[in-house]
């Protein structure tokens, strides 16, 4: 089974963020192709509600790279863990989202 990882990196780091969150996308997205052969990266919108109850809106990149069959599931995991943990360290953030999602097909032409 095919499965796609993905990393969101916040294009604006925390309150300690010296900027740097075009270099932790660079990273992440060479670190992803490095182990899975290419990656793909999309501008997105993340929202959550703060304590006000106030929506609030973040600019992303969603940093994306499809594994074959051959890689097992807990590259997967480690991969997601340890770019997850790294941005949310690098960039200041209380939190950062990975996934993993099995696909069911996919074709390079």
């Amino acid at each position: 089974m095919w499965h796609k990882l993905t990393i969101v990196v916040p294009k604006v780091g925390g309150s300690s963020n010296d900027g740097n969150a075009e270099n932790t996308k660079e990273f992440v997205a060479k670190t992803l192709s490095s182990l899975f052969g290419g990656a793909t990266i999309q501008d997105g919108q993340g929202v959550w509600v703060n304590e006000e109850g106030v929506l609030v809106k973040d600019d992303v990149w969603l940093v994306w790279a499809f594994a074959d069959p051959t890689n097992g599931v807990t590259v997967l995991q480690d991969a997601a863990k340890t770019l997850g943990k790294f941005v949310k360290a690098d960039l200041s953030q209380d939190t950062v989202m990975t996934s993993i999602e099995e696909v069911h097909s996919v074709t390079f032409w």
